[in-house]
């Protein structure tokens, strides 16, 4: 992602979030929701001055209920979002 926006707008598990900035701050905000800061925050990956950063949850993922929306940082160049879509509503009970 380079811009604010939606990710996934259904349920999913995310792996793994990666980034880069151009000056020091915040890649961007990721949150457990379908639009613009409606949910909860999941993480705020932040970098020095041009390098990369990567948080990663474990094996299994965390579920995230909502979908999936980024918040770009004023500083953000760009964010890989590795995630796996759940297309079985049984999986959430």
């Amino acid at each position: 992602m380079t811009a604010d926006g939606s990710v996934i707008k259904e349920p999913c598990i995310l792996f793994t979030i990666s980034g880069a900035v151009s000056t020091t701050g915040s890649v961007g905000v990721l949150y457990n929701a379908q639009s613009a800061k409606t949910g909860k925050e999941i993480a705020d990956l932040k970098a020095l001055a041009n390098e990369h950063r990567q948080l990663q949850f474990g094996p299994r993922g965390i579920l995230c209920d909502s979908g999936l929306y980024v918040d770009m940082g004023s500083n953000g160049i760009e964010m890989l979002i590795v995630f796996d879509p759940i297309y079985d509503p049984q999986v959430l009970v």
